[in-house]
């Protein structure tokens, strides 16, 4: 009763004093394009994400994320096309997310170019208040009743891609209003910068450093990962969100082109009163691009 009871505290100050913040996810990395559209496609492969969050594992009514995208390049029309499916659920709130990604990328050699990319969101918004419990039933701002909302608007996001080195910044819910002036039915405009560089340690390990920079302009919140990939079969990783939480992420390329990937999260907030982890699992299909480029025979037999 008393988790309910806080997970019920944090979820309506949370909505009252910063209205309704995006998802988080510790495996940001293998979804650029729901963070930012233009990055959808830009690599010329086909990319299909399954993802689970069960955040703060010990709450009675824990947050729940369930995430499905699909993305890919599409030779004929030349751009990235996607779609995301979102269920989020915190407390006796849940949105449902739909992401429709349309990118358009100019490249300027083989595996480089630049990316503008735009989204329809379309979010459906339900909150059980027959549940809440409040001090003062009477409270004239009290939701006491089921309520459910729809919200429509646009995604922006410019993504820039050199080889192994990718950059972009982005905007979600473009066309509503600024953090402090939304509410729980109209959720504020968020941004982000997000970066990731992967290099050769040797012929067998790979690292990829990244990191994912998120705001409203009322909180700020980054996450810094480092991933190590071994013979590109084995992944260990970790990432640090800010006074937030540590984590621990490890994969396996279970065949060809199918990797699964865990994530552990070690909550280092207030949160860890009452809850100290968070778990994450994604099943991720990618195809990647054929090089245009011949293939550079390196035997010393060859002229």
């Amino acid at each position: 009763m008393k988790h309910k009871l806080l997970l019920i505290l944090f979820c309506v100050i949370t909505t009252i004093l910063y209205a309704q913040r995006d998802i988080q996810l510790t495996q940001y990395s293998l979804n650029v394009p729901y963070y930012n559209a233009g990055f959808t496609g830009i690599d010329k492969g086909i990319h299909f994400l399954l993802l689970v969050r069960s955040q703060w594992i010990g709450f009675s009514e824990p947050p729940q994320t369930q995430f499905i995208d699909f993305n890919g390049y599409i030779d004929k029309i030349k751009s990235g096309v996607g779609i995301t499916l979102i269920h989020d659920k915190l407390g006796y709130e849940n949105n449902y997310n739909i992401h429709i990604n349309y990118a358009f990328p100019y490249y300027w050699d083989d595996n480089k170019a630049v990316s503008i990319g735009a989204s329809f969101n379309i979010l459906s918004k339900r909150l059980d208040g027959s549940e809440l419990i409040y001090d003062d039933m009477t409270d004239p701002n009290a939701v006491l009743a089921d309520e459910s909302f729809y919200n429509y608007s646009m995604n922006l996001g410019i993504g820039l891609l050199i080889n192994d080195f990718k950059f972009g910044i982005s905007t979600v819910y473009l066309t509503n209003a600024n953090a402090h002036l939304s509410d729980f039915k109209k959720p504020g405009r968020h941004y982000y910068a997000f970066g990731q560089y992967e290099f050769n340690v040797n012929d067998y390990l790979a690292l990829s450093p990244s990191f994912l920079v998120k705001t409203d302009f009322i909180v700020y919140q980054g996450d810094i990962s480092l991933l190590s990939i071994y013979q590109n079969s084995l992944y260990l990783g970790v990432n640090y969100r800010i006074n937030e939480s540590a984590s621990l992420i490890a994969g396996l390329m279970i065949f060809k082109n199918f990797k699964v990937m865990y994530s552990y999260d070690f909550i280092i907030s207030d949160i860890n009163k009452v809850s100290n982890s968070t778990h994450e699992i994604t099943l991720n299909y990618d195809i990647k691009q054929k090089s245009t480029r011949p293939p550079i025979n390196r035997s010393p037999r060859f002229f």
